[in-house]
């Protein structure tokens, strides 16, 4: 029985679901556990996908009706691709079209930016703030940056202290 037990502990149980696999399971199964905050968290921690996008599946399941939910064999794999989650779709190119989302939304045709109504203005922060948080996951090299881009490094330390006294004063 020891040996079971080491073998147990040493060896744990774990489902390989893609992320976009895991979704489905969670669309499936465990919905019903969750309020839209703590399904971003949990799904956040448990895949690569941007909480953006995982706000909009909510979102958008939310408004499915109760019978659609309880279909085990729904279309979920297309109805996730219609909110443009793919199987093969990598972080990268969701983090693009998030970052190219809120540059649209929040600038005009000309490149300046629009007015924000005080409804929507949370979401957008939020949406901001996201990407912000994504971009500081992705830094890797900042010695190599700084190397190459040298010359731009005073505006880019002036631009970062400006956003860090803004988010000191939320």
């Amino acid at each position: 029985m020891e040996n079971l037990e080491k073998f147990v502990r040493e060896n744990p149980l774990n489902e390989k679901f893609s992320d976009f696999e895991y979704v489905i399971d969670q669309l499936i199964n465990s919905m019903e556990h969750y309020d839209e905050k703590s399904w971003v968290e949990h799904m956040s921690s448990e895949t690569d996908i941007p909480p953006d996008i995982l706000r909009e599946i909510w979102k958008e399941w939310a408004e499915l009706s109760g019978q659609v939910k309880g279909q085990n064999a729904y279309g979920w794999k297309k109805w996730l691709e219609t909110l443009g989650l793919k199987e093969e779709t990598n972080e990268k190119s969701i983090e693009k079209d998030i970052r190219q989302k809120t540059l649209d939304e929040i600038t005009s045709r000309s490149g300046e930016v629009q007015y924000i109504d005080p409804e929507d203005a949370a979401e957008t922060i939020t949406r901001t703030l996201d990407n912000l948080e994504i971009a500081l996951k992705g830094v890797r090299d900042p010695a190599r940056w700084a190397e190459k881009y040298g010359r731009s490094l005073p505006g880019f330390i002036n631009a970062v202290e400006q956003i860090t006294q803004s988010l000191g004063r939320m």
